[in-house]
Order: C-alpha cells, then sequence, then structure tokens
C-alpha cells in the first residue's frame, strides 16, 4: 500500500508539474495572439503570414502536447479513494502508511486548478477570436492583391456608373 501511495503522490506532482507548463505556455500564447489580433485591427497585417501561421501552428502542437488531464485525474481520485477506504478499514495501517504528501499534492492541485481553469478559459476565448479573424484573411499576398484588384475594379464601375447617372 505504501508503494501505491507514492506512485500516486509522484504521478499528481507529474501531473501538477505538466498543468502549470501548461499554463505558462497557454499565458505567452495568449499574449501573442493579443498582439496579433490589435495588428490585424489596425490593419498591420493584411494576410496570412508567417507569424499568424507560427501562431497557427503553436495552438495546434499545445492542444496536442499535454495529456487530457480530466482521464488522469479521474484516475488518480478513484484510487486515492480505494486507498482512502482500505485505511479507513484498517486504523493500524493508518499509522504505518503516510499519507500526508499525498493529501498536500491534491490540495496544491485543487487550489492551482481553480486559477488554472480560469486561465483557459481566456487563452480558448483568445484562440477562438484569432481563428474568426484570420478566417476573413487572404491566405497569402498574391490573394491580398487579387482582393484589391477587385476592389479597386468595383469602385472603379461604381465610379463610372455615377459619372454616367451624373451626365444623363
Amino acid at each position: 500500500m505504501r508503494k501505491e501511495v507514492n506512485r500516486i503522490t509522484i504521478q499528481w506532482k507529474t501531473l501538477l508539474t505538466d498543468r502549470k507548463k501548461m499554463i505558462s505556455e497557454m499565458n505567452i500564447l495568449t499574449k501573442n495572439i493579443n498582439n496579433i489580433l490589435l495588428k490585424v485591427e489596425f490593419n498591420k497585417i493584411q494576410y496570412c503570414n508567417g507569424r499568424i501561421k507560427n501562431i497557427s501552428k503553436r495552438i495546434s502542437t499545445l492542444s496536442r502536447k499535454y495529456p487530457d488531464f480530466k482521464s488522469k485525474i479521474d484516475e488518480l481520485n478513484r484510487r486515492k479513494s480505494v486507498i482512502d477506504c482500505q485505511l479507513d478499514e484498517n486504523p493500524i495501517r493508518k499509522d504505518i502508511v503516510h499519507t500526508n504528501e499525498l493529501y498536500e499534492i491534491v490540495k496544491k492541485w485543487n487550489d492551482f486548478d481553480k486559477e488554472a481553469t480560469k486561465q483557459m478559459d481566456v487563452y480558448y476565448n483568445k484562440v477562438d477570436s484569432f481563428n474568426k479573424k484570420i478566417a476573413n484573411l487572404p491566405k497569402n499576398l498574391e490573394e491580398l492583391d487579387e482582393c484589391m484588384n477587385q476592389l479597386l475594379n468595383k469602385r472603379n464601375s461604381l465610379q463610372e456608373d455615377n459619372v454616367d447617372t451624373s451626365l444623363k
């Protein structure tokens, strides 16, 4: 049982470390997304350039990089519950098997998870905004030129129509 408590404790610690790394990467990426969104809004970026492609790639990588925390936490909680039941059934084992470190790391996880969830919500909202903004951008400079030419042609056509109607 001691070995199982140690294994679970180590797995919780690893999961907490991974989650902290993930949140840190999300926060950095959120700042980068904010910068891109501002540049798009002020027309400093007008097509999907290398920076936008890089951020899209980083978003994709981040979503695949880290484990499915929910399923791992559910499994660790299940295993922890089994240990808790066994210790409750046998008080003598409670004195032999020390679970303080396990309970401490679970508390740290729960405390961190509350803040992490808020930060993840911000990140996912920014990713949604980013995806919506870039969906409307031309994919490359040639496509941007094509769009500009179409707009110019349309403007010229409208101007010609205005000239024609004013002459009549």
